[in-house]
């Protein structure tokens, strides 16, 4: 053990200046960030400018860090017969028992000590501070684990550099091609089988460089470990063709309408089309914007459905052409119906609850016409997700007030009157998992009976580590009475006003095979 930890100490004190310089870069990085939260409104070219720096900043740091984790594993060469260790008494065992260590304490641990302080200034909760370490710790024990994959069978640092380029294209290319994203449509696999060949393949992923790693320090033999490695990227590829179970839990497959949602939910979704219209692209000379827009109906208590992509195609009795580009969701389409934010308020109930969907896609104007000549109909593989809501809680509506519940923290910065209305600058920050939640907002004067729902517009966002803060603007029209044959605004209305925020997080994913009859033409 006085060994590894003599290999340890040397490794910390070679490495010493860039690993500082790396341990600055993430300080000033956070340090710039956490002022977001600190500066009360921000504009949005501010938000715009640190959204470009944050992600700049971020590559920069993640690349210094892969780049010192392969310096701690070529200090020691597995493969340079000149490396003055193989002729000393440290075995593999040893050496790779020094190397995790160093990398784990050097990489993963002492980046979470330097920025907790900061973190604690930031004013992060203790779930924030595990979020935010936890985000640190494993992004860098990921590199790491890749970087050692490298290194270790690689001689000299320019080796090193063309094989990490090589990696950075090829790796990511061939998990695309496993998940069948470059398929044009003819392979709907459902969202279950699709889950468990993303879990698949991300475990191939990590598992092959984990035993390349032990193998070439256990042994040394680095032409073997390349096979490994290449044994690994064919497993990867042929995941596209040989693996055909779903192991997933909770997503299934929806191939018909009426299909229930699950073996636990005995309510069905169905799903409609209103109105499909293709039109010329405005951007873009020879392409025809298709835009399909829908309703799902039977939908679960407290819930609505989120329409995300589609893929399409022509079909005609047994024929399939499948199109070129996918469906993608109209930015703005997303948002839970108001009577259903309502009835989670706490406002009313939502009988027979509908979700409006839309979604469009750009194709070739020669196919379009070509499909439609022969009489083709289109059908879609939807990808929606069931969105549940609950109530986070309630703001009351005065500058200083913080509402904060579990991961999520919200902060009323400012009100201002201007030209009749009432417009809240609100400051979010939240460190829930992933962000593929969607917030609403409802004003709410119980005393009064009297709600709404304010216009909602997003400045901007950025993210530190893996907190996300935010600012948004809420525009409220003041209420108003009759009195003496002329309108007023209710004076006193904003004293006992509060901003009720209901969250909608995903609950289920699936697909939907629906077919589109033949449509409209918008007007040239």
């Amino acid at each position: 053990m006085k060994l590894v930890w003599h290999i340890v100490l040397k490794d910390g004190r070679r490495l010493w200046l860039p690993l500082s310089l790396w341990l600055l870069l993430q300080l000033a990085h956070l340090a710039l960030l956490s002022h977001a939260w600190h500066w009360g409104e921000v504009a949005a070219p501010q938000f715009e400018m640190l959204r470009y720096f944050s992600g700049t900043w971020g590559v920069i740091i993640s690349a210094v860090g892969f780049l010192l984790a392969a310096w701690l594993v070529m200090e020691d060469s597995l493969v340079l017969t000149t490396a003055f260790w193989p002729t000393r008494p440290i075995s593999g065992p040893r050496l790779l028992a020094a190397k995790t260590t160093g990398a784990l304490l050097l990489l993963s641990v002492l980046p979470v000590l330097v920025l907790t302080p900061l973190w604690l200034l930031c004013g992060f909760s203790a779930f924030e501070l595990g979020r935010a370490a936890l985000d640190v710790a494993m992004g860098q024990g990921l590199l790491s684990l890749a970087a050692f994959a490298l290194a270790c069978v690689t001689a000299t640092s320019g080796q090193f550099l063309v094989r990490a380029v090589g990696a950075l294209i090829i790796l990511p290319l061939s998990a695309a091609f496993a998940l069948g994203k470059f398929s044009k449509c003819g392979d709907e696999i459902g969202a279950g089988l699709g889950e468990s060949r993303y879990w698949l393949v991300l475990g191939i992923l990590l598992v092959t460089p984990l035993i390349l790693v032990v193998y070439q320090f256990l042994t040394r033999r680095t032409s073997r470990s390349c096979l490994i490695l290449g044994l690994g990227l064919t497993l990867v590829l042929g995941v596209r063709y040989l693996w055909y179970w779903d192991f997933s839990q909770g997503q299934r497959e929806l191939s018909s309408q009426n299909q229930t949602l699950g073996a636990a939910q005995d309510r069905t979704v169905t799903f409609h089309t209103e109105q499909t219209v293709i039109s010329p692209d405005q951007n873009r000379d020879g392409l025809t914007q298709i835009r399909v827009q829908g309703e799902a109906t039977g939908l679960l208590a407290g819930t609505y459905v989120r329409v995300n992509s589609a893929r399409g195609g022509w079909i005609k009795a047994d024929e399939w052409f499948p199109m070129t580009r996918d469906f993608k969701a109209m930015i703005g389409e997303a948002g839970a119906p108001s009577g259903l934010v309502r009835q989670i308020a706490g406002l009313g109930t939502a009988e027979n609850v509908t979700s409006h969907w839309l979604i469009d896609a750009d194709e070739t104007g020669e196919s379009v016409e070509r499909f439609r000549a022969g009489a083709m109909k289109l059908r879609l593989n939807l990808s929606a997700t069931l969105m549940r809501g609950h109530v986070i809680g309630e703001l009351p509506l005065r500058a200083g007030a913080e509402l904060r519940r579990g991961a999520s923290t919200t902060r009323l910065v400012r009100i201002e009157h201007v030209d009749g209305k009432v417009f809240v600058c609100l400051a979010a920050r939240d460190a829930s998992h992933g962000r593929l939640f969607v917030d609403s907002y409802r004003l709410l004067n119980r005393s009064s009976v009297y709600d709404q729902f304010p216009v909602v517009n997003e400045i901007g966002s950025v993210s530190i580590n893996s907190i996300q803060i935010g600012q948004l603007q809420l525009v409220i029209t003041p209420p108003i009475r009759e009195l003496n044959g002329h309108t007023e605004e209710i004076p006193g209305w904003e004293e006992n006003a509060v901003i009720v925020k209901i969250r909608f997080q995903p609950e289920y994913d699936f697909t939907h095979l629906i077919t589109v009859e033949p449509f409209a033409k918008a007007a040239r």
